[in-house]
């Protein structure tokens, strides 16, 4: 890992030293990634748990052609990763778990099967974003995430930004993926 990036996630980290809650979260470190795509439905349901957690989101982009993967940070730094070296990023930062919000047409299996088999996964994958909602307010116990996330996915809808609640169909796990350990 080169240099810039090693100093980069350093400086990141300090910023997510600010009050956690939810999930195990130890405030000192980063404890939860979330992996979400560039896509309205699923980043503002990212955003809404980042607010809450002040942990950082790893995006995927829409095009499978587009190579570059950013790491969103809770004040809205922005760092870029190669996504060859998503493994290795992911290692590197050590979460104690990972939220993946949507099924494969958000975030394709590939990247899902490259995470280290040790670290819990939390994948969200069901079709229906009012679903998933409510299925990490429950995981994480963040009170009132699903209606503010909710509320918004509504607006996207009636401003024709998105087309409905439902994502595009992928292909199709269990709705919810707890980690056995």
């Amino acid at each position: 890992m080169n240099f810039f990036l090693k100093s980069t996630l350093f400086s990141l980290i300090g910023f997510f030293v600010v009050g956690c809650s939810g999930l195990e979260n130890d405030c000192d470190d980063i404890s939860t990634l979330i992996i979400t795509s560039n896509s309205y439905e699923s980043r503002a349901l990212a955003e809404h748990i980042q607010v809450r957690n002040n942990q950082p989101i790893l995006i995927i982009p829409n095009n499978p052609n587009d190579k570059t993967l950013y790491v969103n940070g809770p004040d809205k730094q922005l760092m870029k990763i190669d996504a060859d070296k998503f493994y290795s990023f992911v290692n590197f930062v050590g979460p104690k778990h990972i939220i993946v919000l949507g099924n494969a047409t958000y975030v394709p299996a590939s990247y899902i099967q490259k995470i280290n088999p040790n670290i819990p996964k939390y994948v969200f994958n069901d079709d229906n974003w009012e679903l998933i909602a409510w299925q990490v307010e429950d995981l994480t116990g963040y009170n009132g995430l699903a209606d503010e996330y909710l509320e918004d996915l509504n607006e996207l809808v009636r401003s024709k930004t998105i087309e409905s609640k439902h994502a595009p169909k992928g292909i199709k796990e269990p709705s919810v993926v707890y980690p056995s350990n």
